[in-house]
């Protein structure tokens, strides 16, 4: 398998995706399943945790496990570049299409999540 397909195959199984497991290394004490879902959960709370900083009155108002549950469900349902490294087919990282006012938009989904969350 080449360099650029691991990487995709890697960047799908982050997302929840599921996939071969055959390119990567596992042992008796940590399978390749194991290690491949430890890093998962490690990379959605990095992103997480870039959010709180960004939007401290949300966490705020939310609490710790309030914004943890809108912020992980922003960031497995957005395609936002803030969340989300995407690639092209050659493997580079591919530039947004939107101008900059919009991706800063874009951030301000994370307050919907919560108003769609909470009960009229």
């Amino acid at each position: 398998m080449k360099l650029a397909e691991t990487q995709r195959l890697f960047w799908e199984l982050l997302q929840g995706t599921e996939g071969p497991l055959d390119a990567f290394v596992g042992s008796s004490a940590l399978p390749a399943e194991e290690r491949v879902a430890i890093y998962a959960r490690m990379f959605l709370h990095r992103q997480v945790d870039a959010l709180r900083e960004m939007f401290p009155k949300v966490v705020a108002a939310l609490g710790d496990e309030g914004f943890f549950e809108v912020a992980a469900r922003y960031v497995h349902d957005s395609s936002d570049p803030i969340c989300a490294i995407s690639r092209d087919s050659s493997g580079r990282e591919a530039k947004s299409s939107r101008p900059p006012r919009q991706r800063r938009s874009r951030r301000r989904n994370l307050l919907g999540l919560r108003r769609r969350r909470t009960p009229s």
